[in-house]
């Protein structure tokens, strides 16, 4: 048997959210055609959302040292004293002052 579907007031506090942060997640979900936030079950007007979807989704998010490898660079790090006078497009910038 299953437990009661929470509403999503009841769903923002279970998972420490506000409950428009939910609302918007939808409507985020809704316009990228995936999922943002975790699943709901819509009948009619009402949203519900069940609290095993809200314990899964809240696993999935969880992050550990075994799950973020340390960072590797493939380059170099940038010339600092180049960047220093070209712009963000690479094109050369005055460095005087007037």
């Amino acid at each position: 048997m299953s437990s009661k579907p929470l509403t999503t007031a009841e769903a923002a506090d279970y998972i420490g959210v506000a409950p428009r942060t939910l609302d918007n997640w939808r409507v985020k979900s809704t316009k990228l055609g995936r999922l943002v936030g975790p699943r709901w079950v819509k009948s009619g007007r009402n949203v519900r959302y069940r609290a095993a979807e809200l314990d899964r989704w809240l696993k999935s998010r969880e992050i550990g040292d075994d799950v973020i490898p340390p960072p590797t660079y493939s380059h170099s790090p940038p010339d600092r004293a180049k960047t220093a006078t070209t712009g963000w497009r690479g094109r050369r910038v005055s460095t005087s002052r007037t």
